[in-house]
């Protein structure tokens, strides 16, 4: 596991990260429901995402057998995201 630091930006984890907060973080580190993680979010319309930190809020076996997690935002008034696959999850917070 190696140690490394983010940069927080936008208002999607307010009030817990704002925009400018350092987050040390363990990149590998296992995913914890309740705990926030460095996501790697799906693709948009106008191709790919940034990583983002989302708190992670439940696991989820798929009809295929692949395991999903839910990842959701601390700010009720910004966008909301949804299932993502363990590989998309690149760390946790400590």
């Amino acid at each position: 596991m190696q140690l490394g630091f983010v940069v927080v930006r936008g208002r999607s984890m307010e009030p817990t990260y704002v925009d400018g907060d350092v987050v040390l973080v363990a990149w590998g580190a296992s995913p914890r429901v309740g705990r926030c993680h460095v996501v790697r979010l799906p693709d948009g319309d106008d191709g790919p995402r940034p990583l983002a930190i989302k708190r992670v809020t439940r696991r989820e076996r798929l009809a295929d057998g692949a395991s999903g997690w839910w990842v959701e935002r601390d700010n009720p008034r910004a966008v909301s995201y949804t299932h993502l696959t363990l590989q998309t999850i690149c760390s946790v917070e400590i």
